[in-house]
């Protein structure tokens, strides 16, 4: 196999792995979305929430592995071919991929821990302080994940320099 063919393989798996990742985000999104919208009678509901929410956290992981791997093996590629130019908005990709990952980790997990909290504990008030101080920390969580994404993806797309 020659190394046009392996890039174009590692292109398309981090294309592909990209899309699980915002796709998997924006499903996310939209079902704490839904969540929010569900009244205190039909708060038993949460838990089916909760497990489609986690099967989509499982489905974003599997797209960033896809990303980092595929990412790695192509930038493995093109240093094989020689010494490259440094490309600036290839510098501001990869710290946005690391803001992300941060972003997971450090506040998008801990939020997440405290909703499935409220919830098994049978706390789902609208009137809860503690529910609406997660509820805009979540939704904060997925504006700067998906704005993030959106940001990597132009800067993909043109390749500012």
């Amino acid at each position: 196999m020659n190394a046009q063919f392996l890039y174009n393989m590692a292109l398309l798996l981090h294309i592909t792995g990209f899309t699980l990742l915002v796709g998997a985000t924006l499903s996310a999104y939209l079902c704490m979305h839904r969540l929010w919208k569900l009244d205190a009678d039909k708060a038993k509901g949460a838990g089916d929430f909760m497990k489609m929410s986690s099967g989509l956290s499982a489905l974003a992981i599997i797209g960033g592995v896809l990303v980092i791997g595929a990412g790695a093996s192509m930038i493995a590629l093109i240093l094989r071919a020689g010494p490259v130019e440094p490309q600036r908005w290839f510098q501001i990709k990869i710290i946005l991929v690391l803001l992300i990952v941060l972003n997971i980790t450090l506040f998008g997990t801990r939020q997440a821990r405290k909703l499935k909290k409220v919830l098994k504990g049978g706390q789902l008030g609208i009137s809860s302080a503690s529910l609406d101080r997660i509820r805009s920390s979540l939704n904060l969580f997925y504006a700067i994940q998906l704005l993030l994404m959106f940001t990597i993806f132009v800067l993909s797309t043109f390749r500012f320099q």
